[in-house]
């Protein structure tokens, strides 16, 4: 069964809407402001704590060096850490109760070079939409073929998919691409930041109804 992943909660409500649908992982967008799911750290840590037990907080972020996502990082104490460049992720890794890491990339980022000595750093990929001038949470579908062959290039390691997923259109995705789990945040909103319980317990139900 493909896990899920309910990303850029904003609020108590919706983080409790999330775990009451079933959602495997929580996501925090924290420190981005061009992000209108934006957190302070404080406000993160405050929600962090109401996460229950056997469901992971992911911080995701773009800091703006790698002091500042180890502070973020030891302040929080995520389950796992989602970014979209590669930092110092050696000196993460020393440190004591450091989180599973998730590199998070785009079908444009997949043309580089060196993508497949960064994966070997990671313990997942996450595959997301394009937007120029932003990281994530766009609302916007990809190529799912693309997200595919990705997949069965880094297998074993867990493949997320995201970008532009819905209640509609998420078995299809499921069965397309085949991935370990999925990532949502705009296609279960009513506006940037909340979440629609109906939404939200849609998408869950129909993800996991897919076997894999």
């Amino acid at each position: 069964m493909v896990r899920v992943k309910i990303c850029g909660i904003t609020n108590r409500k919706s983080l409790e809407t999330a775990v009451a649908a079933g959602a495997d992982a929580l996501g925090f967008v924290v420190d981005v402001p061009s992000s209108p799911r934006n957190l302070k750290a404080e406000e993160a840590e405050t929600l962090m704590k109401h996460t229950p037990v056997f469901i992971s907080n992911v911080l995701v972020t773009v800091p703006e060096n790698s002091y500042s996502l180890i502070s973020l990082c030891e302040r929080l104490r995520p389950d796992a850490l989602q970014v979209h460049e590669v930092y110092d992720i050696d000196a993460l890794c020393k440190k004591p109760l450091h989180p599973k890491l998730i590199m998070a990339v785009n079908e444009k980022t997949l043309n580089s070079p060196h993508i497949n000595s960064e994966f070997a750093n990671f313990d997942a990929v996450l595959i997301d939409s394009v937007v120029e001038g932003k990281q994530g949470g766009t609302g916007t579908i990809h190529d799912w073929r693309v997200s595919r062959s990705l997949r069965v290039r880094i297998k074993p390691k867990p493949l997320i998919l995201a970008g532009g997923l819905n209640p509609e259109n998420v078995k299809s995705a499921i069965q397309t691409v085949q991935p370990y789990a999925v990532d949502v945040s705009t296609g279960v909103e009513m506006e940037p930041g909340l979440k629609d319980p109906e939404k939200v317990f849609e998408f869950i139900s129909k993800a996991k109804e897919v076997a894999l």
